[in-house]
């Protein structure tokens, strides 16, 4: 029923599902079954996903590459990696990923290479006008940065504790930070103006800049602005002319409508609000028994916390109906991933147990999954 709930919800808002309701089922599928080494059955799914959408992400056409790769099949990577070179994906970033230097990978890669830096050179960037206005802005703010750091005396940089400051000196140095501040702040503020008015630019506009294959240089910019927890940190009550609890419900439907609509992949949404509480993390909990103990059991134990209501309703759709798909990417990402690209919202804590009824309480208290070899932690 939620589920039902939820795609209504995007249907009504979005008028745009194909990602929510076909792309991401499908990734979904793909993503578990290269996560149990099932490499042919995740290019399976990888191929449906791909014809579902007019547009798929550069991070899931890699991780498409690496299964083609890894499944045996060289030469069937090779129109995948077209699609990556269309997008604009420098040859740099494919070489700094950890799949490419592999040596299969590698020989074949350099033997294609060619052909991909002859189709990835003719990308060009091709922003809109409020694209360019956004980016005047940002110059202009970032030079007005520049000219405070100048100002500012050389042993601020320095951290010498050694130093003696006048109290006045440290007044003015306070100063000139908070004007700093201020101007992020205000740069943070110009981006989640820009982002409702006109959304983000769809993959494709400016080439893909960072090695997580999320964000082109535009999306990676604004999320070095933290533009997502500088706005859920203003002690503002009123920002851009709204209540900021009001804004920030409107920004958390704009990135789901962003991630509905292809313009954005959903773990560079997860990758933003990273950390904030909007989110719930995977918790995995890694119980180490004492050898001194005299429980039933000494073996290591992976629980992992019951997922709990997110505090909004958008994310449910970013992280998926299927949980125990969650759990087995979440629990890959941690122990075995070494090529894919994933996302992390996965974390760990090992906890050890000096007394057999902690143990007790944490079968009671949290589920325990599969055993994991704990060998490389």
């Amino acid at each position: 029923m939620r589920a039902l709930l939820l795609l209504l919800f995007c249907t009504r808002a979005f008028a745009q599902t194909d990602y929510f309701d076909k792309y991401y089922p499908l990734v979904d599928k793909a993503e578990n079954a290269f996560c149990k080494d099932n490499f042919k059955e995740a290019i399976d799914y990888y191929k449906q996903a791909f014809i579902s959408v007019k547009k798929p992400h550069a991070r899931d056409i890699y991780n498409g590459v690496v299964c083609y790769y890894l499944a045996g099949n060289i030469d069937g990577a090779k129109p995948w990696l077209i699609l990556l070179a269309k997008k604009g994906i420098a040859p740099e970033l494919l070489e700094s990923q950890e799949a490419f230097q592999e040596q299969t990978i590698k020989n074949s890669w350099q033997s294609f290479k060619p052909i991909y830096v002859q189709i990835q050179s003719a990308f060009e960037p091709q922003p809109t006008d409020e694209l360019n206005k956004l980016k005047e802005k940002f110059d202009s703010n970032s030079e007005a940065i520049r000219e405070i750091y100048k100002e500012l005396p050389e042993y601020v940089f320095e951290y010498d504790s050694t130093v003696v400051v006048s109290k006045e000196d440290s007044l003015n140095n306070n100063k000139k930070f908070r004007e700093v501040e201020r101007i992020y702040y205000q740069m943070s503020f110009d981006a989640i103006e820009h982002i409702l008015k006109h959304g983000f630019p769809e993959e494709g506009v400016f080439a893909i800049a960072d090695d997580n294959f999320l964000s082109d240089r535009f999306k990676s910019y604004i999320s070095h602005l933290k533009f997502y927890s500088e706005l859920n940190a203003s002690k503002l009550d009123t920002v851009l002319g709204q209540p900021k609890h009001e804004l920030i419900s409107k920004l958390n439907e704009k990135l789901i409508e962003e991630v509905a609509k292809g313009n954005i992949h959903r773990d560079y949404v997860l990758e933003v609000v990273k950390g904030d509480s909007v989110l719930d993390n995977l918790y995995f909990v890694r119980a180490i028994v004492s050898k001194d103990l005299k429980c039933d059991d000494r073996n290591e134990h992976l629980f992992i916390k019951p997922k709990t209501d997110s505090n909004s309703r958008y994310f449910d759709l970013l992280l998926g109906e299927n949980e125990e798909y969650q759990i087995e990417k979440g629990k890959y990402a941690l122990f075995k991933n070494e090529y894919f690209l994933m996302n992390d919202v996965a974390t760990l804590e090992a906890v050890f147990i000096d007394r057999c009824e902690e143990l007790s309480k944490m079968y009671n208290d949290l589920i325990e999954t599969e055993p994991v070899v704990f060998d490389e932690l």
